[in-house]
């Protein structure tokens, strides 16, 4: 699915600790006209997860998403990478190897995840939170 403009969702999700935490969701899908609005949207974040396809992924703009992250936000808060399409990856070009690696030279979290199948979403939040 191509995303033009900007997909917006809203989700309360309990974790396994019995906290209850609210998700706003924006997925933008790396479009460049993002980048001039994209710190309004940082403000008041406790988390942000930058997901990438694992069929199809440029770490160099990734790259460049952490950075402005790290200038435009306090520094406690929690950024992950996450790969995505997990059912696909006989189809990937990006192996898990390579994420956790980036991951681990920023320090980052790492998970990989399924949205279409529902796979590792969950453990994700319960991670990161």
């Amino acid at each position: 699915m191509t995303i033009i403009g900007l997909d917006y969702r809203l989700k309360s999700m309990k974790l396994k600790n019995g906290k209850t935490v609210k998700i706003q969701i924006r997925d933008s899908a790396c479009q460049d006209w993002f980048w001039s609005i994209s710190k309004n949207y940082y403000k008041g974040s406790h988390a942000i997860i930058l997901i990438y396809d694992i069929k199809n992924q440029n770490f160099s703009t990734m790259l460049q998403w952490i950075s402005q992250i790290r200038e435009k936000t306090s520094q406690n808060v929690v950024i992950s990478l996450i790969g995505n399409k997990i059912d696909l990856s006989n189809e990937g070009k990006v192996n898990t190897e390579n994420g956790k690696e980036l991951a681990d030279k920023l320090g980052l979290p790492f998970k990989e995840v399924s949205a279409l199948k529902g796979n590792n979403i969950n453990e994700t939040f319960d991670y990161i939170f």
